[in-house]
Formats: C-alpha cells, sequence, structure tokens
C-alpha cells in the first residue's frame, strides 16, 4: 500500500465511523468515537500534523507492536508504506 491509498483507507475509516456515531453515545457508539479518534491520530501522523499527545499515542503502540513481535524493533508502523 502506497501514502495515497493509506490515506484514502484513513479518510473512508474516519467518515464511516462518524456517521455511525449517533447523539445517544450508546456502547456501540463509543467504540465507533475510539475507532475515530484512533484512524484521526494516524492521519495526523500521515499528514505530519501530529501533536505531542498524538506521537505519544502511536509512539505506545509501536512499542507495544514491537514487544509483541509484530514490528521489528528497527521499524516504525509506518515503515511498510511506500512513498
Amino acid at each position: 500500500m502506497n501514502k495515497s491509498e493509506f490515506i484514502d483507507y484513513l479518510e473512508a475509516e474516519i467518515a464511516a465511523a462518524q456517521k455511525r456515531i449517533s447523539p445517544k453515545l450508546s456502547k456501540s457508539d463509543k467504540v465507533d468515537l475510539g475507532r475515530l479518534v484512533f484512524f484521526v491520530t494516524m492521519k495526523s501522523l500521515v499528514d505530519k500534523t501530529a501533536s505531542p499527545v498524538d506521537l505519544g499515542t502511536l509512539g505506545a503502540l509501536n512499542d507495544v507492536l514491537q514487544e509483541l513481535g509484530l514490528l521489528e524493533d528497527d521499524k516504525t508502523l509506518l515503515a511498510t508504506i511506500a512513498p
């Protein structure tokens, strides 16, 4: 997947999550809210507009993936995305 395709994916996921969230904020709405926050955070990283909190959140995820052996120690989340 290249960067453009990944951005398209993130934007589609953001839009889908936004559509599913109702003002009631039911349990499933809160799940979608969590998904929305994650995808917006990831998009901010790709767009190079990430806040320090965004960087910390995604850095922690990166560390967990490395610890679980799902990501090599010398790689980052975005290392597999082609320019």
